[in-house]
C-alpha cells in the first residue's frame, strides 16, 4: 500500500517526517485534516526595507539563517503535536537552501514539516526580488525531493 500524506499526517508519532507536496493550500488542508497546523510563508523572511545579498550563495545563506532562528524560535513556543507548513518552498530550491534547520528543529516524533510548492509558478513574491527569482516548479520539486531524508514523502495533489 502506498503511503498518502493524510495517513502519514495521521500517525502517532512522526520519525523526522519532512515531507513535499505540491498544490494548492486547500487541497493541503484537506489532507491533514484536523491535527494542528503551524504557517510560515518563506516569502515572509525575506527583507521589505534591507537589501538581500546579491548573489545566490548569500542569498542562500540568508534564508538558511532566517529559517533557522524563525524554526527554533517556534519550537520553543509550541505544546504537543504540530504540523509546520512551509509556503514558497520553492525559493529554498531556487537558492539551493538545504533543509538543515527544518530537521534540526522539526524532525521529531511530535512534529513534523510540510515543504509546500504550488503547482505552477504563480506564488506570491515581493516586488524587490520578483525581478531577479525565477523558479521551475519540476526543478524545485526534484531539489527538495533530493533533500528529504526520506524521498517517498513526495505528494501530489489529487485532481
Amino acid at each position: 500500500m502506498t503511503a498518502t500524506l493524510a495517513s502519514i499526517a495521521q500517525k502517532k508519532f512522526w520519525s523526522k517526517d519532512v515531507c513535499v507536496y505540491v498544490g494548492t493550500e486547500r487541497g493541503l488542508a484537506r489532507e491533514l485534516g484536523s491535527t494542528p497546523v503551524e504557517s510560515l510563508d518563506l516569502v515572509d523572511l525575506l527583507p521589505s526595507g534591507e537589501e538581500l545579498p546579491a548573489d545566490d550563495e548569500g542569498r542562500s545563506q540568508f534564508l538558511e539563517s532566517r529559517l533557522d532562528s524563525f524554526l527554533q524560535d517556534r519550537k520553543k513556543s509550541l505544546q504537543g503535536r504540530c504540523i509546520v507548513v512551509i509556503k514558497n518552498a520553492a525559493l529554498l530550491a531556487r537558492y539551493r537552501t538545504g533543509l538543515r534547520p527544518v530537521y534540526d528543529w522539526f524532525g521529531g516524533d511530535r512534529t513534523m514539516v510540510v515543504l509546500l510548492l504550488a503547482p505552477t509558478l504563480a506564488f506570491r513574491l515581493p516586488l524587490h526580488v520578483e525581478r531577479d527569482v525565477k523558479c521551475d516548479c519540476n526543478a524545485s520539486t526534484e531539489y527538495l525531493a533530493s533533500c528529504l531524508a526520506n524521498p517517498r514523502l513526495l505528494f501530489r495533489e489529487r485532481q
